[in-house]
């Protein structure tokens, strides 16, 4: 991932999320062609019509399509900075903002 200026990998990312919240994070890939996956998320979170919608965004981000302008100016700050100042106040304020609704990110997210 590179938004900050800095090439970072998912795995490198998550480490970085959990040395900020004092824990072990993992990143898990969820395969969006297994059809295990879209019945899980179907079932539990959406519509078919979100299914392809989510997918087809990943899809786009992922192959190019569509992708941050290369002569976008580097943010002032690192992902460190990022996580710890931005990024673990929003988990915290879920972690203790009571159960919310599951959506797909927070269930592709659990181990």
């Amino acid at each position: 991932m590179k938004q900050l200026g800095i090439d970072h990998t998912m795995t490198e990312i998550a480490a970085i999320i959990g040395r900020a919240l004092g824990r072990e994070v993992d990143y898990r890939f969820v395969d969006p062609t297994s059809h295990e996956i879209e019945t899980v998320f179907r079932e539990r979170l959406g519509t078919l019509d979100r299914w392809v919608y989510d997918k087809n965004t990943a899809a786009a981000l992922n192959d190019g399509r569509v992708k941050f302008r290369d002569d976008r100016p580097v943010l002032p700050t690192t992902m460190e900075e990022f996580v710890k100042r931005t990024l673990k106040p929003l988990i915290e304020k879920v972690r203790t903002g009571g159960v919310k609704p599951e959506n797909f990110l927070t269930w592709s997210s659990t181990r």
